[in-house]
């Protein structure tokens, strides 16, 4: 998961923190900056969980995203 900014964005994003619940132990995993310049983060996960996101600009300013993740695991269990 990464934060993409929007085209018209005016603000780089300094830092982003990501949390999965209680299934990861209800910690806060930082993001890292990727080579495409995005922060985010890579974890292996199944069926469907919340993500919040807090979001931190250059300016200083926070904001908090959420997402609703819902992988389809049907076509492994036909397998």
């Amino acid at each position: 998961m990464r934060v993409t900014p929007d085209k018209s964005a005016t603000e780089k994003v300094r830092s982003a923190s990501f949390f999965f619940g209680k299934r990861w132990g209800n910690k806060v995993f930082a993001g890292r900056r990727g080579a495409d310049g995005r922060v985010g983060i890579v974890t292996e996960a199944y069926g469907a969980f919340l993500v919040l996101c807090e979001v931190e600009f250059e300016s200083g300013r926070r904001i908090l995203l959420d997402h609703y993740c819902d992988f389809d695991m049907g076509a492994l269990l036909q397998a």
